[in-house]
């Protein structure tokens, strides 16, 4: 419900799909509201990726922290009805996306992780969690040898800040 409390409307199904999640958990989209005492069903997804059992991805980090737009990563999911695992052309081609990262590799992949970490670069006053992370650098001597050798070039990339930490994907 994080996106269809907000996105309530399809561009190609209207409200039709979206319907679908809301009677199944039982939520009022015109109150906002979970309808009490409502006996949710399971909802039916037709999976799209599978990642192998030994990785763990957390969309809230990305979305939340990182401020990733969905399209960024699935590509334009509007032009589809059902689940759809874009091409790195069709995630590129989009001209209209703000921050988009063009990537080479193959969407999905460890590698296409990679290369986007490698490359998306971090604003670190854009959010508390930075602001968190780079008041904590300064406080410690080798802390502030990492903050000066990170914005040596200055600029911070994801991982520069350790987003190439084997752990935090996988366990």
């Amino acid at each position: 419900m994080n996106c269809h409390k907000g996105i309530k409307k399809g561009a190609i199904s209207g409200e039709k799909e979206i319907a679908k999640i809301y009677a199944a958990i039982g939520f009022d989209p015109a109150s906002g509201q979970y309808i009490e005492g409502y006996e949710q069903k399971p909802i039916v997804w037709n999976k799209v990726n599978n990642l192998p059992d030994h990785v763990y991805f957390n969309h809230s980090t990305h979305v939340a922290v990182g401020k990733v737009d969905c399209k960024n990563c699935h590509g334009p999911q509007n032009q589809y009805i059902g689940g759809h695992v874009p091409t790195a052309e069709e995630i590129n081609g989009q001209d209209d996306l703000v921050g988009l990262v063009k990537l080479e590799k193959r969407p999905f992949t460890m590698g296409w992780c990679l290369e986007c970490h490698n490359k998306k670069e971090v604003d670190l006053n854009s959010n508390a969690y930075y602001q968190e992370m780079h008041e904590r650098y300064k406080a410690s001597a080798l802390g502030q040898r990492t903050i000066r050798d990170v914005m040596e070039d200055g600029k911070a990339t994801v991982r520069e800040l350790g987003g190439w930490e084997c752990g935090k994907c996988h366990y």
